[in-house]
């Protein structure tokens, strides 16, 4: 070290096999013995308390913000929140990239992608670039655009930036425009699909490889503010991520390899016997209520060998709050309750509180089971209403 200190780090590889099936492999994390002097904490910052131990500790990955690539298969029952009644088309199937930057120290403002499967229009390589949520929540810019919610969480990820108000979730960094358009998600892939088939042959086509390098830079001044702004400004860190998995099949995992949600009732809710015109309801009307619902195991391995288990269960809804102008405007409101059945179950009740009072008339609700393989792949079973 600079002080003349010594210090050895081991990198360690890891296996972990879980009792549901599932398996963690390639974990990594990094040891150290003798001095930390010189490290860099989550702010970017040196570390002014170093120890100086012989013992074997656990060293973290010294990065000021966390980044990670998901692998997902979605499936998606459609309803009109005003009815409850299937929409046209009923079922969607998605297959995607979930790219989450997460900046729980609050150093960051922005950041950019770039790499394989990330492309423009013409279906050619580009940078994204995407927005902290805690400015979507507090910056005077981004007042009434979309993406400014009222109630986003420092622990959020970050969202990509737009380049127009009607141009979709994200554009290239080159040309979006965060400050005027806002922002839209934090995925890349194939939405919004009829057939399992349709949506393997748009992701396919993308170009995302496994071992593919991603580079990611991090900022944290005013670059976001213009058009290509960021392209003259200096990134405080500058990481590098190798992809190591992609979505499975959607026709394959579709035939038998996912969780098959079968039935679901609303257990304190007087009137419709239909499930989803019961589920609107409490949506729209924002009060308390219980859900019970069951679904089938998976009946066959993924095509890797692995086995999805439940991750967690999640209710969700937004709304515009008081102060915007119409329900289609912003600022909006969201109420996210998180529950986690055990990996292996079959059912489960969820306790619904009531929603809060920012959220004037709800305009978008879901129900989520989240399925994991531990190692990068999520599959998602969800209900919405809008």
């Amino acid at each position: 070290n600079a002080d003349g200190t010594l210090r050895r780090e081991i990198d360690v590889q890891y296996d972990v096999h879980y009792a549901d099936g599932t398996k963690l492999l390639k974990g990594k994390t990094t040891l150290i013995s003798g001095s930390s002097s010189g490290s860099r904490m989550a702010d970017g910052s040196t570390c002014s308390t170093p120890d100086n131990k012989t013992s074997w500790r656990f060293y973290g990955n010294r990065k000021i913000v966390d980044f990670a690539i998901s692998a997902n298969n979605d499936i998606v029952d459609r309803y009109n929140l005003a009815d409850g009644m299937p929409k046209v088309t009923d079922t969607y199937h998605n297959k995607y990239m979930d790219l989450i930057l997460r900046d729980p120290a609050q150093v960051a403002t922005h950041y950019t992608i770039s790499g394989p499967g990330l492309n423009n229009s013409a279906g050619a390589p580009t940078t994204l670039i995407a927005m902290s949520p805690r400015l979507l929540r507090d910056n005077a810019l981004f007042a009434g655009k979309i993406g400014n919610a009222v109630d986003w969480r420092d622990i959020d990820g970050f969202r990509f930036c737009r380049v127009s108000t009607t141009n979709g979730n994200f554009a290239p960094a080159a040309s979006a425009d965060c400050s005027t358009s806002g922002v839209g998600g934090t995925s890349y892939g194939a939405f919004n699909y009829a057939t399992p088939a349709a949506a393997d042959t748009f992701f396919n086509g993308l170009g995302f490889v496994i071992g593919s390098v991603y580079t990611i830079n991090v900022y944290n001044d005013t670059g976001w503010q213009t058009v290509n702004g960021f392209a003259s400004r200096t990134p405080i860190a500058t990481m590098n991520y190798t992809l190591e998995q992609l979505p499975y099949s959607a026709v394959t995992v579709n035939a038998g390899s996912y969780p098959e949600l079968t039935n679901a009732t609303v257990t304190s809710v007087v009137g419709a016997t239909d499930t989803s015109v019961k589920l609107a309801a409490q949506v729209r009307n924002k009060t308390a209520f219980n859900l019970d619902f069951t679904w089938l195991a998976p009946s066959s391995a993924l095509p890797d060998g692995s086995r999805f288990a439940v991750a967690d269960a999640l209710y969700f809804v937004q709304g515009p709050t008081p102060a915007a102008v119409s329900p289609n405007t912003w600022p909006r409101s969201r109420q996210i309750n998180q529950y986690f059945p055990a990996p292996t179950a079959t059912s489960f009740t969820m306790n619904q509180a009531a929603l809060n009072s920012n959220i004037g008339t709800p305009n978008f609700g879901l129900v989520e089971l989240r399925f994991s393989n531990r190692n990068g792949n999520l599959g998602r079973i969800q209900v919405t209403f809008d």
